[in-house]
């Protein structure tokens, strides 16, 4: 799990760009998936990575992997394994 901005950080970022903020919301987004590997084959396809501070990259070792799926599992729901976005909707205009 990645940590990211929160709201505020995202309208001070704006502000600094020499923008003017109109409107800044954070939307959560929910889609489904069949299988831990669906989700993994899109989050690499979005070139998501790992963002955190000080946490090693590299590979991960089989018995993680099968251990996280395994945990990943427990929060099945009927439409499928969730994993939530948040999608940052911002209207900028020149000050």
């Amino acid at each position: 799990m990645n940590r990211f901005r929160h709201e505020d950080d995202y309208r001070q970022l704006c502000a600094a760009s020499g923008l003017r903020v109109r409107s800044l919301e954070v939307r959560p987004q929910v889609l489904h998936y069949p299988d831990v590997r669906s989700l993994t084959h899109e989050l690499k396809a979005l070139g998501a990575h790992n963002l955190n501070p000080g946490r090693p990259s590299g590979l991960t070792g089989r018995e993680r992997i099968l251990g996280m799926v395994q945990a990943y599992e427990g929060f099945r729901q009927p439409a499928g394994l969730p994993a939530t976005y948040q999608v940052v909707y911002a209207v900028l205009e020149k000050a």
